[in-house]
């Protein structure tokens, strides 16, 4: 039997995200997310992982607990943290040999939370690829950085933390702001008057490409730009988007990706300040 890999995540699922969070995870120093499918799974002799991560709505197995019972064998050192949208199953669940049941949606700050614990790990980022992405972004120009306000609007407070981490160590002079619905974005538009918003297609109580339309007509300085994040394959909705030219970043998304997407948004608004320091 193999050793367990002290910090080797296994995750059997496609939750846009979870999965996303775990790529972020990722980023952090000796940490490694490896995403599975069913026959790598069910593969004897599978290299064992410190945590494995289990969206029982995709495993689409009738009994739960012959399933895990399997996967328990196959991986007996392993935490298992298992994720469902079926409340009837939390009981269930609880009297099996697991370490934790997320009930979906997930929490991500939670999941996080949970696997830094078990991984004895400190709630750090470690070492940055996001301070990379920034020089890579003003490779082609290095004596002009891009400078400007950004809203981040995205009901998930993970998501968030690290979009502000990825833009506050960035080459850039970014003033961001957050907000995790659309009443709240509205209001910190109408204060804030940011540049560019970087946005989640799926929110509470209207899209995305509404809230746009309606921080256009808000802004007395105007909107100059937007990005969205999204981790729907719906082909209508990925088509309105390009339609109307805006830009979009499926999740799960690198932050490198995010901040060069971002920065030549800024080249092609005009954005851009010299390096030497000047103030916006």
């Amino acid at each position: 039997m193999k050793t367990t890999q002290t910090n080797q995540i296994g995750v059997f699922s496609s939750e846009p995200n979870v999965c996303w969070m775990l790529r972020m995870l990722g980023r952090l120093e000796n940490i490694e997310a490896t995403f599975l499918s069913y026959a790598q799974l069910s593969k004897e002799g599978s290299s064992a992982y410190a945590i494995l991560i289990l969206d029982l709505d995709e495993l689409k197995f009738e009994n739960v607990q012959l399933l895990l019972g399997e996967i328990r064998r196959r991986f007996p050192q392993t935490c298992l943290f298992v994720i469902t949208s079926t409340a009837a199953l939390t009981d269930t669940l609880s009297r099996l040999a697991l370490d934790r049941v997320f009930l979906k949606p997930v929490l991500l700050e939670e999941l996080y939370q949970a696997i830094l614990a078990k991984l004895a790990l400190p709630k750090s980022r470690g070492e940055s690829a996001k301070r990379r992405a920034g020089k890579k972004a003003s490779q082609e120009n290095p004596d002009r950085i891009p400078r400007a306000k950004i809203l981040v609007v995205d009901d998930e407070p993970e998501v968030c933390e690290f979009v502000k981490d990825a833009l506050a160590e960035a080459q850039g002079d970014f003033r961001v702001a957050f907000a995790q619905n659309p009443e709240t974005a509205l209001k910190i538009c109408a204060e804030f008057e940011p540049d560019i918003v970087i946005v989640d297609l799926k929110l509470p109580q209207m899209t995305g490409v509404e809230l746009i339309s309606r921080m256009q007509r808000l802004s007395a300085a105007g909107l100059k730009g937007c990005l969205f994040f999204t981790g729907t394959d719906d082909r209508a909705r990925l088509g309105e988007l390009e339609t109307l030219g805006y830009p979009v970043l499926k999740k799960p998304c690198d932050m490198e990706v995010l901040v060069v997407a971002l920065s030549k948004i800024c080249q092609n608004l005009g954005l851009m300040k010299r390096g030497s320091g000047d103030q916006k």
